[in-house]
């Protein structure tokens, strides 16, 4: 989530020090955390929850480069190119939702987290862009609807990988029931 934060910044040119406090926040885990080259391991990626990311991945990009282009070219009057950059922070959210999904589909130890949050963040974006359409961080009409279908299609296809894979026979040499 940090790089997509560094990258939107630099997009949109107000690269902040929110960038740098967030990595200093998160570096300290990673480094010191006992298996930390288990962090970014990843047991069976899973093709289908791939294809469903990069599907989804087309309208959010779509979205996000829109708002970057709004917070780039904003007036100073726009109540929402404020230093914090709404539009920016918009962007921010629609790439870090692909990133997240893209994590899970990695299917390392507790993918299922990442894939509902993706998915539940995706549905409620759905359901907020269809409540107030006629606001600026809203995505347009269709969009809303195709968000809320999305995220919810990325919630049971990650449902059903993981009942597939629990159905799954143990590779040799694992099983739990082997006596000694």
């Amino acid at each position: 989530m940090l790089a997509v934060s560094f990258l939107v910044d630099l997009a949109t040119g107000r690269l902040g020090a929110s960038f740098f406090i967030l990595a200093a926040l998160t570096a300290p885990f990673v480094v010191l955390h006992p298996r930390r080259g288990a962090l970014f391991a990843a047991r069976r990626p899973s093709p289908l929850l791939a294809s469903a990311v990069l599907i989804g991945a087309v309208p959010l990009t779509w979205y996000a480069l829109i708002q970057i282009e709004l917070q780039r070219g904003a007036h100073v009057g726009d109540p929402h190119a404020h230093p914090e950059g709404h539009y920016a922070g918009m962007a921010t959210m629609a790439l870090a939702f692909v990133l997240v999904a893209l994590v899970a589909s990695l299917r390392s130890d507790g993918w299922r987290v990442p894939a509902w949050s993706a998915g539940v963040g995706v549905a409620l974006f759905g359901l907020a862009s269809m409540s107030t359409p006629l606001l600026l961080g809203a995505a347009p009409p269709p969009g809303g609807r195709l968000a809320v279908f999305g995220g919810a299609a990325l919630i049971v296809l990650a449902e059903l990988e993981a009942r597939a894979g629990d159905s799954r026979p143990a590779p040799s040499g694992d099983s739990a029931d082997s006596t000694a």
